[in-house]
């Protein structure tokens, strides 16, 4: 497994994936840089999905080792303005 980052994402008001191609990874870091950061499925918004305050880092890791990776094409983020996500995961 190695670590790997995504360029830091500005969504702007619009659920933005992590990553336009499938890849798998076994955990997942999403540290936001703004106060309207949230996480979730392509349905994400401002009043849906995970809430992530300014300067948190959450880590979703793969719970099982029988489970496979998450798939970055099917994880979204939301923002507003110059709101930033910066992304690590380990695949």
């Amino acid at each position: 497994m190695q670590v790997q980052t995504v360029a830091d994402i500005t969504p702007n008001s619009t659920p933005t994936q992590i990553s336009a191609l499938h890849i798998d990874a076994y955990w997942i870091a999403i540290t936001a840089s703004g106060s309207t950061i949230r996480w979730g499925d392509v349905n994400v918004g401002s009043g849906r999905g995970n809430a992530i305050p300014t300067g948190t880092t959450v880590i979703i890791p793969r719970i099982s080792f029988d489970q496979q990776g998450y798939d970055l094409s099917t994880v979204y983020v939301y923002g507003t303005g110059s709101d930033k996500v910066s992304i690590s995961y380990g695949a």
